[in-house]
């Protein structure tokens, strides 16, 4: 043994470190170390990242009811734009209370299975410029359950400038028309008592009074109803007239002095001079702009079983000769959409597969299809009465408007369009992650045991 103290006393220090047994931790765990201390580093950070990505999508939700007109259309419309192909329609389109199209070209009802929330069943206008589209909200809310058991929004009417929509109350048991304002958003009501169906059939060409179908039955029912006049401006209600059938029709005329109504005995036209025109068998008005340009006649449905025609009346009660009958292909009785010229009309088709949209004379002729809107995949689009701005349908321009504009999400798609970005960044953070602190090949070599530091 050494007799070197320090010697003597390093041995026995050693001999004490290697008296108790230690088992070393496994390569693999200490390289866990770094990785569990960086999880807990940036899980507040993950935690941030989720309250600002939440934030941000609250922040870009579109406010309601501001008023504020839409952008572009300050000092008025440009001009009208009838798109040669509508878009179809979508779940992304935006609200009008939440994103205002300003004046538009085109109403109609799009889809089928209707529901009220999950919008199998559309009510959307296209603006004048032909590629913005925006779902009427307020005519999808405010309908009710029809005869068939589906939904049914709410009978709703254009105004001839395109800004405004009147909407009614087919329940029979509200009394009130709704007015949207198109530019705004907003909607205001105008009660029309006593309770009962409610339905806009016309709109005065100046826009200040509305033509009405009042009963205590439902529309899609058999019953007498009662025509008004409604003074917007004043919201006084007065007497037009007393209609029959289903399907209230009925048409100021170009000046406004006149209204042109079905009636038990023919087809009566009242204001300044009242008289009354025959009606042929199975003859009735047609909805929409029904009388001409030039205030000389009023178009009329013919059907005979076997195809439907538009005929046409004297609406001067004068002995003058008018057109004859035309034939018109398609299923059911055509929409009149408007008027190019005080002898061509636009024409609404329902074809196998498409709506289509026909420019036609009525002296006769070929139609010529100028616009189309696709029924989807077994229907599930089809469209039901599309309504023109009867102003701006002469000067407007068919073109290919391209991609739709349809507004900011709504907010459904925005929560789960940042919900899956929150999901996509922490699956790429942990796949990152784990490649970061994936165990290394790492060759152990044995290192034998050294029996000498004991020794002296």
């Amino acid at each position: 043994m050494s007799t070197d103290p320090h010697a003597r006393i390093a041995a026995a220090v050693r001999a004490i470190a290697d008296a108790p047994p230690v088992t070393p931790p496994p390569p693999g765990a200490l390289r866990d170390r770094p990785a569990r201390a960086a999880s807990r580093r940036a899980a507040p950070a993950l935690a941030a990242a989720a309250v600002i990505a939440i934030a941000a999508v609250v922040a870009l939700l579109p406010s309601r009811g501001t008023g504020d007109p839409a952008p572009g259309f300050a000092d008025g419309p440009a001009a009208a734009t009838l798109p040669a192909t509508f878009a179809g329609m979508s779940p992304l389109t935006a609200a009008v209370s939440d994103a205002p199209p300003g004046p538009v070209i085109a109403l109609y009802g799009q889809g089928s299975l209707g529901t009220q929330h999950l919008g199998t069943s559309q009510v959307l206008v296209t603006g004048v410029d032909g590629h913005t589209y925006r779902r009427l909200d307020e005519a999808e809310k405010s309908g009710s359950d029809g005869a068939d058991g589906e939904w049914h929004a709410a009978p709703r009417l254009l105004s001839p400038g395109g800004e405004r929509v009147a909407l009614g109350d087919d329940s029979t048991t509200a009394a009130r028309v709704e007015l949207v304002d198109l530019s705004t958003g907003r909607t205001t009501s105008r009660a029309v008592p006593p309770s009962g169906s409610v339905v806009p059939v016309s709109w005065s060409p100046d826009g200040e009074r509305l033509l009405l179908a009042r009963s205590g039955a439902r529309p899609d029912e058999e019953s007498i109803g009662k025509l008004e006049l409604l003074d917007l401006a004043t919201g006084a209600v007065t007497p037009a007239g007393e209609t029959t059938g289903p399907m209230w029709t009925g048409s100021f005329s170009p000046d406004g002095t006149q209204v042109a109504m079905p009636s038990k005995s023919g087809l009566s036209i009242v204001g300044p001079v009242r008289r009354r025109l025959p009606l042929g068998p199975n003859q009735s008005l047609v909805q929409g702009p029904s009388w001409s340009p030039d205030g000389r006649l009023l178009v009329l449905s013919e059907a005979d079983g076997t195809s439907v025609r538009l005929a046409f009346a004297d609406a001067t009660a004068s002995a003058r000769p008018v057109p004859p009958p035309i034939t018109v292909r398609g299923d059911g009785v055509p929409d009149l959409l408007g008027w190019r010229t005080a002898d061509t009309m636009l024409v609404g088709i329902d074809d196998d597969g498409h709506y289509e949209i026909a420019e036609m004379s009525i002296h006769g002729g070929q139609p010529r299809v100028v616009s189309r809107i696709s029924h989807g995949p077994a229907h599930l689009a089809r469209v039901t009465r599309i309504q023109l701005a009867a102003d701006l349908v002469a000067g407007a321009e068919v073109r290919d408007t391209g991609g739709a504009d349809r507004g900011p999400w709504p907010i459904w798609w925005r929560v789960t369009v940042g919900a899956l970005v929150l999901l996509a960044g922490f699956v790429a953070w942990r796949v990152a992650r784990r490649r970061r602190y994936a165990p290394s090949t790492i060759v152990e070599q044995a290192v034998p045991d050294d029996d000498t530091h004991g020794k002296s």
